[in-house]
């Protein structure tokens, strides 16, 4: 919980000397309390021997057991005494309850109800054991539905970022957020809950068209400097660009690659389940669905290391900045090529049949594919021109 807790016991020396010796007491318990409900995440520790952990993913009926009282239960009531605590906190109502502590009672009876919601939570957060994240060869869970690895560590990682959002209950649109997020991976589909880590990195995309933009009109301003008769430079003019004016080419072959990158995504989530899914669950496995979610924020770094080594073309080595996009641009085409085959093998089939069908989503990716097949040659065609005119040139005859 938050310091503002505080507020409790600072009050006006007036109010102080008017409210009874139970009063208060009863305020010093209160704030007592906020301060054990913070720290109530320690014990669940594994070490802690008073509150035994009891694994809720030993199988599929005791893990969707959990999940339903979480989404149904547990969430629900936590939203709603985190709404409603804030408003008995009001500090002018808490000095004027000085006479019978009715609104000290009701503290305390939400205190009680956040406890008891607490336990609930933390002990399911403790009871999911977090495994490593599997390789191909390790995984065959795509049965598995709900007690998917994938659907697991969602929910892991969720309930810890929701625990400590609480320690700042006061932050109540960061709690909030929290609980939020956590029912909606509960309820929602396995290519629903993808999508929503696509979004954060995909926005990235639109800063790395931006950057490179910048960079190439720079580089061109300060050719059409060079070029000029006057002999005349300003200080501004004397500035060297970050980009190499020999690698104008190249940085405009990666503006369309990040493009369909951008569109991939976007087609994909806006098309690929604009409709309610045939069922919940895709058949991928865990590993399989982990390459698919983290795939835009792999892709994102990759932008960003090519566009750091095109900051840097003026004084790096052309041959190891060439070498390198190459590398990068290989890379992001075996990227899609998994992408595309998860999404023709285990996306489209879920959606039903209708006017924007299956087939033309389908036909739609083949044809992106083929664009981004060629933009990203002509990148590495680029590269390689960029590289060969820093080779010296041979004059023995």
């Amino acid at each position: 919980m938050s310091d503002s807790t505080d507020s409790l016991t600072a009050t006006p020396p007036e109010s102080t000397h008017s409210a009874s010796k139970a009063i208060r007491k009863q305020r010093g318990l209160v704030y007592l309390k906020f301060r054990n409900l913070r720290n109530k995440s320690d014990h669940y520790a594994p070490w802690n021997s008073s509150y035994p952990i009891v694994h809720v993913d030993t199988d599929q009926d005791t893990w969707n057991e959990a999940c339903h009282r979480l989404q149904f239960k547990v969430l629900p009531s936590l939203r709603q005494q985190i709404n409603t605590l804030p408003k008995l906190l009001n500090p002018p109502d808490l000095q004027d309850d000085i006479l019978n502590g009715s609104k000290l009672k009701l503290i305390t009876e939400i205190q009680s109800e956040l406890d008891h919601s607490l336990d609930q939570m933390l002990s399911i957060s403790a009871g999911i054991r977090l495994r490593p994240i599997p390789s191909p060869a390790d995984v065959d869970d795509k049965d598995l539905k709900e007690m998917k690895e994938f659907t697991r560590r969602g929910v892991f990682f969720k309930l810890h970022s929701l625990n400590h959002a609480l320690r700042f209950i006061f932050d109540l649109s960061s709690v909030a957020n929290s609980i939020d997020d956590l029912i909606k991976w509960l309820a929602s589909h396995e290519f629903i809950n993808i999508q929503e880590q696509w979004g954060p990195e995909l926005s990235s995309h639109e800063g790395n068209i931006t950057q490179v933009t910048k960079l190439i009109n720079e580089a061109i301003h300060q050719v059409d400097v060079e070029s000029t008769d006057d002999g005349e430079e300003s200080a501004d003019e004397l500035i060297i660009p970050d980009l190499d004016k020999r690698a104008i080419p190249l940085a405009e072959s990666l503006i369309p690659v990040i493009k369909l990158s951008r569109l991939f995504f976007r087609k994909l989530a806006r098309d690929g389940l604009h409709q309610i899914p045939l069922k919940s669950f895709t058949n991928m496995n865990s590993y399989q669905l982990e390459t698919l979610s983290e795939s835009a924020g792999f892709i994102a770094c990759d932008f960003s290391d090519i566009i750091r080594f095109l900051k840097g073309s003026n004084e790096n080595d052309e041959t190891e900045t060439a070498d390198f996009i190459t590398e990068i641009i290989r890379k992001l085409i075996h990227r899609f090529d998994s992408n595309l085959l998860l999404a023709i093998m285990y996306i489209i089939p879920l959606i039903p049949n209708s006017i924007n069908s299956p087939s033309c989503l389908q036909n739609y990716l083949v044809m992106w594919n083929n664009l981004f097949l060629i933009a990203t040659h002509r990148c590495i065609r680029a590269a390689q021109s960029y590289k060969a005119d820093s080779q010296p040139v041979d004059t023995d005859e």
